[in-house]
């Protein structure tokens, strides 16, 4: 009897074992490609430790995520709407999903600003559209 609950326990837990779930490696977005190497003034999102999002430095308001991608990049050719995302492998990819899920409902292209070649260092665009704007620097790219 104790034979039979010993190997009944074992089956058991090879099975719970074998049904464990193992999340495979972080996915990663694909570097820039093509034209898309040479979009400049850009936005640049980043998942900072506390939570939320910066885009280009500026705290992000996501209610607003969707209109700012069609600000920015309604004017410019498709083969130059992309946007770049700094991943923090601290974060949940979820959250890399959310930009991802938005950025391609405004037509935005989406890649890993560290494969890319990206720049760390901002330089601030005093206009958008010829407009001045306080609310949000845009990234240039320097040295292309």
């Amino acid at each position: 009897m104790h034979r039979l609950h010993l190997r009944l326990l074992l089956s058991l837990a090879a099975v719970t074992l074998g049904c464990a779930r193992t999340d495979g490696p972080r996915p990663h977005l694909q570097a820039a490609y093509g034209s898309y190497r040479h979009a400049d003034n850009t936005l640049l999102f980043e998942l900072p430790d506390s939570g939320g999002y910066l885009v280009n430095t500026v705290p992000l308001d996501t209610t607003r995520l969707v209109a700012l991608l069609h600000e920015v990049y309604d004017v410019r050719p498709v083969s130059l709407r992309a946007a770049f995302v700094r991943d923090n492998v601290k974060r949940p990819w979820s959250d890399v999903e959310v930009l991802v899920r938005k950025s391609r409902e405004a037509g935005v292209a989406v890649f890993d600003a560290d494969s890319s070649g990206f720049p760390r260092a901002f330089q601030t665009i005093p206009q958008l559209n010829g407009l001045p704007n306080k609310r949000l620097k845009l990234a240039a790219r320097v040295g292309y």
